[in-house]
């Protein structure tokens, strides 16, 4: 006689889509090594304002550990950021980043 192991596909899916749609662990704002306000990322759009001043109001998406920003004029993606372990973020040039 066989038995197969059958996984819920239901709980498999929302987990699936909680993490895939809207970057729920990743929202909040993050902050430079000086302190200064960077970014905020909160319901699948992005607020870049480095030095105080917002450059930039674009979408995002997560990717795994990334999270891809896209252009404003054309939807295509601009930029990729990286999610450490620790929940702070690798912004290239902008440095770490981290929430508060």
């Amino acid at each position: 006689m066989r038995h197969s192991r059958r996984i819920p596909a239901v709980p498999l899916l929302l987990a699936a889509l909680l993490t895939g749609c809207g970057g729920g662990g990743v929202e909040g704002k993050y902050y430079n090594q000086a302190g200064q306000f960077v970014l905020e990322l909160k319901g699948g759009k992005v607020n870049m304002a480095p030095g105080g001043l917002t450059m930039m109001n674009a979408a995002y998406e997560v990717r795994g550990d990334s999270i891809i920003i896209k252009d404003p004029s054309n939807g295509q993606e601009a930029a990729a950021l990286v999610r450490q372990k620790d929940g702070s973020i690798d912004a290239g040039m902008m440095g770490t980043l981290k929430k508060k």
